[in-house]
């Protein structure tokens, strides 16, 4: 192992690491934003299908997970292990997050469903493979306990300025080129062809500009911290080994799941548009929800210098957040409510991410710190593969969350593109927004006091590994 392995990082060198991220964040956050109600709305394909076909690609998102982190793993490059993977895989999820919004020219609805749902299935293997490897780089970079969670916070901040940049601006784009407020007819089929090519020359702008970021953070970054290179030979099959009594790998997956659950609902875009009777606030509020988490980042870095143990952070910061959760479903923000309503919600908004997003900085920085006491106990490193088994939860609870909203739009009478919906479809709504993800919240809180690896924990793990290199 490199003597320099624990030294601090430069701030280029952080700088270049966010690159990835700022290069991933964009066709990750487009189609979480946006795919579903380009499906339902646009397309006009049926929620149950929708949530069908989530469900699926979503499970298989899940399962290619591990395979690709341990993949990452073994290879052996003299580039590197990670970073060689940032530039092929990064500009083919790109790609493919560009088709996700073109609309074929077929009557068939076969046709329709068949390449919508499988450009989806090949963009959420690609994407996988993007950031898997990338997430294993930090464990590459430096062994010091601190500086993985400052990096981490360095990559979150950046993430969220760019959703934040994205968010403001990504919907009204795609209505200034449909030129949607010129249609009196939300429901007709000129205002859907008009709406379909402001997606797709939107998401085609905005992947054109993340390609240049894998670029710079493959060229940027030193992976200093070197595993041996009979790691490389070990049969993929021994990697599930490393999971037995691995009681802080499985914190990370009931953490992991818990956030994919709250926050795969995807409910914002109908919940603005059909109970606040405002599609614009869906715009404002990811924007202001991305601020949170941009402050969020600093959060964690003055945190870090006053809490030994960083998963104390996080079940701190996701308690606030699930109370604010709850504070919200109570605020009245339906259309015809008091003027005071949304901006109380909009501030809930705000301190909401920054405190979920807090905990999630968090979660992060736990990966390559497991996978160092996955070593230690194991003799086996395998960070690509503890962060993807983790991945593997995330996604399952997003899979799940997702398939259920949907499959209750089909169940309770959504009708795509209709100013007003039935109550029971509002009361899903809401559900799906607020008292949902605050009961996931909670799950998460437990999951988090189960992990017990602290700075001195961590640092045994260390020594171990170099008292047997």
């Amino acid at each position: 192992m490199d003597q320099a392995a624990s030294v601090s990082l430069s701030n280029m060198e952080r700088f270049r690491y966010c690159c990835g991220v700022i290069g991933m964040i964009i066709p990750f956050m487009l189609p979480l934003s946006f795919v579903n109600v380009y499906w339902t709305d646009i397309l006009l394909i049926p929620p149950a299908l929708v949530g069908t076909c989530a469900l699926l690609n979503r499970f298989w998102d899940a399962v290619n997970d591990p395979i690709i982190g341990a993949l990452a793993d073994r290879t052996n490059s003299p580039k590197g292990r990670y970073r060689i993977w940032m530039i092929p895989t990064g500009i083919c999820t790109n790609l493919l997050c560009v088709l996700l919004f073109l609309r074929i020219p077929t009557d068939s609805r076969a046709v329709t469903y068949f390449f919508a749902f499988g450009i989806y299935f090949l963009f959420v293997m690609s994407f996988t493979a993007t950031e898997i490897p990338h997430l294993s780089l930090m464990s590459t970079m430096t062994t010091d306990y601190a500086q993985r969670g400052i990096l981490t916070s360095w990559r979150q901040t950046a993430a969220s300025i760019v959703m934040m940049l994205v968010s403001a601006t990504a919907l009204p784009l795609v209505r200034f080129i449909a030129k949607a407020d010129s249609f009196a007819d939300t429901t007709s089929d000129a205002y859907r062809y008009a709406m379909s090519n402001g997606y797709f020359w939107t998401m085609l702008l905005f992947c054109v500009i993340a390609i240049p970021f894998y670029f710079l953070c493959s060229t940027g970054v030193k992976e200093r911290v070197i595993p041996p290179a009979a790691e490389v030979d070990v049969p993929m099959t021994e990697s599930l080994k490393c999971l037995k009594g691995n009681v802080p790998a499985f914190a990370l997956m009931g953490c992991m799941l818990s956030w994919g659950i709250a926050n795969g609902f995807g409910a914002g875009f109908y919940f603005f548009t059909y109970y606040v009777g405002n599609m614009g606030y869906f715009a404002t509020n990811m924007t202001i929800s991305n601020l949170g988490n941009m402050f969020s980042g600093m959060l964690v870095m003055f945190l870090m210098k006053y809490i030994p143990n960083k998963r104390n952070i996080g079940i701190i910061t996701w308690a606030i957040s699930m109370v604010i959760f709850l504070c919200q479903y109570l605020v009245p923000v339906a259309a015809g409510g008091p003027t005071w309503g949304m901006p109380v919600f909009l501030t809930l908004s705000f301190f909401r991410a920054f405190f979920a997003q807090a905990g999630f900085i968090v979660l992060f920085s736990l990966f390559p710190d497991v996978s160092e006491y996955t070593k230690a106990k194991y003799n086996l490193r395998a960070s690509g593969f503890v962060i993807a088994i983790s991945y593997f939860f995330w996604k399952v609870g997003m899979s799940l969350s997702t398939a259920v909203f949907n499959w209750g739009l089909a169940g309770f009478g959504y009708v795509p593109n209709a100013p007003i919906q039935n109550p029971s479809v509002i009361n899903w709504l809401r559900l799906c927004m607020q008292i949902l993800p605050a009961t996931m919240s909670f799950i998460g809180i437990i999951a988090f006091y189960m992990y017990k690896l602290d700075a001195k924990t961590h640092q045994e793990a260390l020594d171990k590994i170099a008292a047997g290199s």
